[in-house]
C-alpha cells in the first residue's frame, strides 16, 4: 500500500486468524467509498463480473484474496458497519414469546471467534502412508481454480466437482505448481485410505474455524427473555443498507409545503 493512502480514514484492526496465515502482521482497512459500493451492488445483482473480493482489495492493506474465510467475513462485517454508520447493521429476532426484537451489530462488542492458538501453517497431516503438509482455505482459491480450469480445458467448461478437487488441492503446501497439487491430490484419492484424508483435508476449516459468530445473545425488549441462540446469516447482500420507508432517511428528508411544480 502507498504512504498517501495513510489517512485519518484508515484504521488498524486485529483480525480473527491473529495474522496465524499470514507473513504480514498488521492490517489496515478504510471505509468503502462510492465507486466500490456500486460495484459491489452490481456484483450482487449479478450485472458485474467482479467478485466482492476484486471490489473491495484496495480498501485493505492485506491482500484479500490471501484471507482465510473467517478473516474475510470479519473484514465485510467492518466495512459494512464503518462504511455506514448511520444506518446500522442489525437483525430482527423473535423470542420465544413471539415479541419481535432488533439487535444492532457491534463487532467491539460481539464475541469474535479466534483461530486456535494451536494453529500454524503448515498444518501437518500424518496418515499411515503420508505426510501431508497443509494450509486453511484462502478467499482467492476458487478464483485461482476456476482460472485454471478455464485455461486447461479447450473448450472452457468445467464442472464444480472440478473446481472444488481444485480447491482441496490449493490447500496442499508444496511449493509447487496447482497442476503439481491436483496429480498430488489424484494419487491420495486413488489410496485404499483415500476418503478419509479427503474428509480430514475438507474438515480443517470447521476444526479451525474462526471468525463471526453464528449464534448471537440478546435479551428481549417485552419479556426480558434472554436468547443466546440468534442466528447471525450475514450474507453479501447485507453490504449495503436497505431503505424502504421514509423514516429510514433519518433526518436527511425533507419535504416542500406545496407540491406544485416549478415555473419555467
Amino acid at each position: 500500500m502507498s504512504e498517501k493512502k495513510s489517512t485519518e480514514l484508515w484504521s488498524s484492526i486485529s483480525l480473527p486468524s491473529k495474522f496465524k496465515p499470514y507473513t504480514q502482521k498488521e492490517c489496515k482497512i478504510r471505509p468503502l467509498k462510492v465507486g466500490e459500493v456500486r460495484q459491489i451492488q452490481s456484483s450482487i445483482d449479478g450485472t458485474s463480473g467482479l467478485s466482492i473480493a476484486e471490489i473491495i482489495r484496495d480498501a485493505v492493506s492485506i491482500p484479500v484474496l490471501d484471507l482465510t474465510h473467517g478473516d474475510f467475513w470479519f473484514v465485510l462485517a467492518w466495512l459494512r458497519i464503518n462504511t455506514y454508520r448511520n444506518y446500522p447493521l442489525s437483525l430482527e429476532w423473535k423470542c420465544k414469546n413471539k415479541h419481535t426484537n432488533s439487535l444492532v451489530i457491534d463487532l467491539t462488542k460481539i464475541n469474535i471467534v479466534e483461530l486456535s492458538s494451536e494453529y500454524s501453517e503448515p498444518v501437518i497431516l500424518k496418515t499411515e502412508n503420508r505426510k501431508l503438509s497443509l494450509r486453511l482455505p484462502r478467499v482467492g482459491d476458487e478464483i485461482l481454480a476456476r482460472k485454471y480450469l478455464s485455461e486447461i480445458n479447450d473448450d472452457g467448461a468445467f464442472t464444480q466437482e472440478d473446481v472444488d478437487q481444485a480447491c482441496q488441492a490449493l490447500q496442499l503446501v508444496t511449493g509447487q505448481s496447482l497442476y503439481h497439487n491436483l496429480e498430488a491430490l489424484k494419487e491420495i484419492e486413488a489410496d485404499p485410505d483415500g476418503p478419509e484424508i479427503i474428509v480430514k483435508i475438507d474438515s480443517l476449516k470447521t476444526v479451525f474455524s474462526h471468525g463471526l459468530p453464528r449464534l448471537l445473545s440478546d435479551k428481549c425488549k417485552e419479556c426480558k427473555y434472554q436468547a443466546s441462540d440468534i442466528y447471525f446469516p450475514f450474507r453479501f447482500s447485507d453490504l449495503t443498507p436497505r431503505i424502504t420507508v421514509i423514516k429510514d432517511f433519518r433526518s436527511d428528508l425533507s419535504f416542500s409545503e406545496t407540491s406544485e411544480l416549478p415555473s419555467k
